[in-house]
């Protein structure tokens, strides 16, 4: 129990002799992976790991995706979606107050592509901004940077490159910030050692709050983009 939701659980024997691990699946249940050959008792593993579990369910819980019904996240704040007819001499994509309006030529299934250009398109202005702002103030440089789908918010190679998600435009500023903070960093210490956490606490400073807020953001797999 947490508070006064019961969370389901289910056992699964795996093949590693030594360790325990817990996960929740996407319908919200626990998964606990016990020993292969264990007589550990599954209550004794909740009691010792319940604050894990209680910060990562409130988490799950609580997660926004970029899109969630006929509404997208835009720099933190959920904007209603308004498709309209095309007219030639107005943007395709254009924000008005809370309202993101689309406008699009013949059918309506085409909206999502225009969506998702507009988008690609936010997050390069605000990303290209920030790496010239970040690279001067702290001295690093990159090869090439490149905005398009990726399971993470951001990462970068060891060739120095790098790569942000089309959606990194969804979050708050001051998690963008962060994201692309944290990708400048690896490009000095490319591990997440204690030095990497130095490094990137001496460019921002409160990267532990931040990193707890960007948890409660997901993004969505590209088949799932639909309005």
């Amino acid at each position: 129990m947490i508070g006064d939701k019961q969370i389901p659980y289910y056992i699964k024997r795996g093949t590693n002799s030594k360790y325990i691990r817990l996960k929740f699946t996407k319908n919200l249940e626990l998964e606990i992976t016990l020993p292969a050959k264990s007589d550990i008792d599954p209550e004794i593993v909740l009691r010792k790991k319940r604050k894990w579990i209680e910060r990562k369910y409130h988490i799950l819980s609580n997660r926004k995706c970029v899109f969630d019904n006929r509404q997208v996240l835009y720099r933190g704040i959920y904007h209603n979606v308004c498709i309209t007819p095309s007219n030639n001499n107005e943007p395709r994509v254009m924000l008005q107050d809370s309202t993101i309006i689309v406008r699009t030529k013949g059918r309506k299934r085409n909206h999502p592509l225009a969506l998702r250009e507009w988008m690609k398109t936010e997050t390069t202005k605000r990303v290209t901004k920030k790496l010239e702002e970040y690279t001067q103030r702290f001295g690093i440089s990159f090869r090439n940077v490149y905005i398009k789908t990726t399971k993470q918010w951001g990462y970068c190679t060891s060739d120095r490159d790098l790569i942000f998600n089309w959606q990194l435009i969804a979050l708050p500023d001051a998690l963008i910030d962060y994201v692309i903070l944290h990708e400048l960093a690896h490009l000095l210490e490319f591990n997440h050692s204690k030095r990497f956490r130095v490094t990137l606490a001496s460019m921002c400073p409160d990267f532990k709050e931040r990193l707890d807020e960007l948890n409660y953001f997901c993004t969505n797999k590209e088949k799932n983009f639909q309005l």
